[in-house]
């Protein structure tokens, strides 16, 4: 109560014009509370339906407009503002202190990755009814949902080749029939396709190709097809190989099955090249250390086939002997390879690097780690006769 609210009265005191009463006035609100969310599954995945319980309640002193609320699926209990709700619910008017439950049915929402969820309730959802108490609006199930791993299981049923016999670069046509015995779905993966001197795929396979099969649904059946080039291997017969998902990239219910082996056996032949040096020209007399020498090297290919790149490496020996400790001049890797039956000429540069001063005689080595297969591997190596000094 406020007298002389109109300040027209001069008084001795104007700081006891004011009394507020010993009791307070409420004006009544409505208070929806989130009581309780739950439901039977307790395994579910993407696209699954299921059915949700839910109870709240108006604890406020007056009547809650209808309203809304939001069923959501989380990692974890805290809702994010980012969350997206799984599905909503009408809820009517409810009078002061009355209760309200129903089962809502939920599609589960996709992306969701294997581990474990809880249900969240959200009431008034958009906000609409203003509450006595906003902090009551959220309630979390006691339990907790599972997504489990998926089961796709990839198989090969069958492995073909179009041939029984091919030669260095010849093409293949190749056939693998692959499978998903799972129950769920397979992402998309490869296969790929191999030579081997045995049934098992193995680091001493020799890979022929690999090609993408797409996702699998389960029980589907999908056939990939490839050509690929022989490689260079020993004459023989191999077995052709194949393996779905070789990466391992795809979890499956079981491991094990994602080889198999064609029925008949390739027979290879071996490639004919020969490489051997013949010759080198370029070494400057006196060169020192961080000197660049313009070189030249003779290859011979003395084989009918043209031959895969190859490397070059020149040592130094002070006694005209191959020795594992000779110093190395340079290494050129993957130069061009040597044309059947020719004499091909390989010019690049040398930086000289930190050795002893001295003579010393150039040695030619081609293909020195023998990387590629040859039908004389004896001659791979030449020595000069003609000594070289080095400051």
């Amino acid at each position: 109560m406020q007298v002389d609210s109109g300040k027209q009265i001069t008084e001795s005191n104007e700081t006891n014009n004011e009394l507020v009463s010993t009791g307070t006035l409420r004006v009544p609100q409505a208070d929806l509370e989130a009581v309780a969310v739950s439901t039977t599954s307790t395994e579910i995945k993407s696209g699954d339906s299921i059915e949700v319980s839910v109870e709240l309640a108006n604890a406020g002193s007056a009547e809650a407009a209808a309203s809304e609320l939001s069923l959501f699926v989380l990692e974890g209990t805290t809702l994010k503002s980012t969350d997206t709700p799984m599905c909503t619910e009408a809820v009517p008017t409810l009078a002061a202190g009355e209760s309200f439950s129903t089962t809502a049915s939920c599609s589960i929402p996709d992306g969701l990755a294997p581990g474990a969820y809880n249900l969240l309730m959200q009431v008034d959802s958009g906000k609409q009814i203003t509450e006595s108490n906003e902090t009551n609006n959220e309630v979390v199930s006691t339990g907790t949902l599972s997504v489990p791993e998926p089961q796709p299981d990839l198989t090969l049923t069958e492995v073909t080749s179009s041939v029984t016999s091919a030669g260095f670069g010849d093409y293949i046509g190749l056939t693998a029939t692959v499978q998903n015995l799972g129950v769920d779905p397979s992402a998309s993966t490869t296969v790929s396709f191999y030579l081997s001197d045995d049934d098992f795929i193995d680091g001493d396979d020799a890979k022929l190709c690999t090609r993408t099969v797409g996702s699998l649904a389960a029980g589907a059946i999908a056939e990939v097809t490839a050509t690929c080039s022989t490689p260079a291997l020993p004459t023989g017969d191999y077995s052709l190989l194949a393996m779905v998902d070789p990466n391992y990239a795809v979890r499956e219910t079981d491991e094990s099955n994602n080889e198999a082996a064609a029925v008949d056996l390739i027979q290879v032949t071996r490639p004919d090249w020969d490489l051997k040096p013949s010759g080198y020209s370029g070494f400057s007399w006196g060169a020192s250390l961080g000197d660049v020498l313009n070189l030249s090297v003779y290859v011979s290919n003395f084989g009918l086939n043209d031959s895969p790149p190859f490397d070059i490496r020149i040592d130094l020996s002070t006694d005209r002997v191959a020795s594992f400790g000779d110093p190395t001049l340079c290494t050129v890797t993957d130069v061009p390879g040597a044309g059947a039956d020719a004499v091909w000429k390989y010019d690049f540069q040398c930086t000289v690097p930190d050795i002893p001063p001295g003579y010393y005689y150039p040695i030619i080595k081609i293909d020195p780690s023998n990387d590629v297969l040859e039908s004389n591997e004896s001659n791979n190596v030449h020595i000069g006769d003609v000594q070289e000094r080095f400051n």
